[in-house]
């Protein structure tokens, strides 16, 4: 979150900051960047106070000799459900930054950043656990890959599963 509230005052202050940092600076936005104040704003222009200031809030990137980044945004002016906290992922960024990494030739490191993470925590400060991303056809690779069972059964995501008789 680069405000707390996503108030002028705060996106102000913030790129005062921001421009002070060395050079070259990645940004994504979070929930807090968004109007808390202002319903309609935060519904039909959630990201307009944050592009006025940082740019665009779908993506950003960076391209070092070493590394390339991409960030997208996970985070939602609003959401159906009642915590707003917690982001949701856009498979079309995803795809879209994802074709950005592989389009790289080198041996550069190539990274994906968001704001919040892919997957919960188990026993983290937030609740539940939406593993369903594992199983877009975009992490079919991950599936295969023969410690996939393993990893997930210490993440705790198949006891999970089992328990609650969702499986992904």
């Amino acid at each position: 979150d680069i405000t707390q509230f996503g108030d002028v005052g705060e996106f102000e202050a913030a790129k005062r900051w921001v421009d002070g940092l060395p050079k070259p600076v990645l940004l994504t936005p979070g929930n807090h960047d968004t109007p808390y104040a202002g319903l309609i704003d935060r519904a039909f222009a959630p990201w307009a106070r944050y592009e006025k200031y940082f740019g665009a809030a779908r993506k950003d990137g960076f391209d070092g000799e070493d590394v390339v980044v991409r960030a997208f945004n996970s985070a939602r002016g609003m959401q159906v459900r009642l915590n707003w906290s917690k982001g949701a992922v856009d498979p079309g960024q995803v795809r879209e930054a994802v074709a950005d990494l592989n389009a790289v030739h080198g041996a550069k490191l190539r990274v994906a950043i968001c704001h919040h993470p892919l997957m919960e925590v188990v026993g983290g400060p937030m609740t539940g656990r939406d593993s369903s991303f594992l199983f877009f056809p975009l992490t079919a690779s991950l599936r295969r890959d023969p410690d996939f069972m393993r990893v997930a059964a210490r993440l705790g995501l198949v006891d999970y599963w089992r328990a609650s008789g969702h499986w992904p």
